[in-house]
């Protein structure tokens, strides 16, 4: 195996298209096919799928290209000193509009050759950031073990939101109530409710949209709801105050990338 090799199959796994591969690299496509043949032939598996309109990694394929991406980054910053690189990071939604999006400048995107959000649930986002899929991740959960670190970047109020102008905060079991999750503030709150009535929908944009057009209360974030036209905020005081972490591999030397990364939300 060689760099050159290991170069090109990363370039096909990300596009998923000999086509595309050839023409980021400045390679013929029977020059691409040769190289990936080569280093199947060397490490005596199959690394893609071919079908007519693009290809898929194996199962060992995915294996050695989250490896291979991990050294490639490895050899830039380690060796080759270079300014640009590759950074992915995961969401929770809401965060990412209200808080991530506004603290991202030019200068910033212009460090980057390849930049990429995701929004997605917290725990599948810490499972890609273990296999090395993410750069870092921010979530609402604080982690310290040997392989992840936390640390916070904001705290968050939550407000109890509803069209309704008279809500009894001793009586909340009485109303409807328009849920996230089993991860949502009225659940994970002291208070003991058993709601007549539940609605969950794991989208904070799909609950700020309808609780404008039911009788019913929910739980989100102040940044939320301040914007939300037709509907009472209520802070009741069994709402506590809730952070926000940005989560990382353990790394002995903090790679640039991620120091970049710290530099603008610090």
């Amino acid at each position: 195996m060689n760099l050159q090799e290991l170069k090109t199959f990363t370039t096909v796994a990300k596009l998923k298209n000999f086509t595309l591969a050839s023409r980021e690299l400045g390679l013929s496509q029977p020059a691409i096919s040769r190289q990936i043949s080569s280093l199947e032939d060397k490490l005596e598996i199959q690394l893609f799928i071919r079908n007519p309109r693009n290809v898929l990694l194996t199962k060992k394929g995915e294996q050695l290209y989250r490896k291979a991406v991990d050294f490639e980054r490895w050899m830039d910053f380690e060796f080759m000193d270079k300014t640009q690189s590759t950074l992915k990071i995961g969401c929770i939604e809401g965060f990412l509009h209200f808080w991530v999006l506004p603290k991202i400048s030019e200068d910033f995107l212009d460090f980057w050759n390849y930049f990429e959000i995701k929004l997605d649930r917290t725990s599948v986002m810490l499972n890609k950031l273990e296999k090395g899929e993410l750069d870092a991740c921010f979530t609402g959960r604080n982690i310290q073990t040997e392989l992840i670190s936390s640390r916070v970047v904001y705290n968050e109020q939550y407000v109890l939101i509803s069209r309704k102008d008279d809500i009894n905060e001793k009586s909340l079991d009485q109303y409807t109530w328009i849920i996230y999750g089993e991860s949502d503030p009225l659940i994970l709150s002291k208070k003991k409710f058993n709601p007549k009535k539940m609605i969950q929908i794991n989208s904070l944009q799909g609950i700020s949209s309808i609780i404008t057009r039911i009788d019913a209360i929910a739980a989100v974030p102040y940044f939320l709801a301040k914007d939300l036209t037709g509907i009472k905020i209520y802070r009741p005081k069994f709402l506590e105050e809730s952070k926000i972490y940005l989560n990382i591999l353990n790394h002995k030397k903090l790679p640039t990338h991620l120091k970049k990364l710290l530099n603008i939300i610090e």
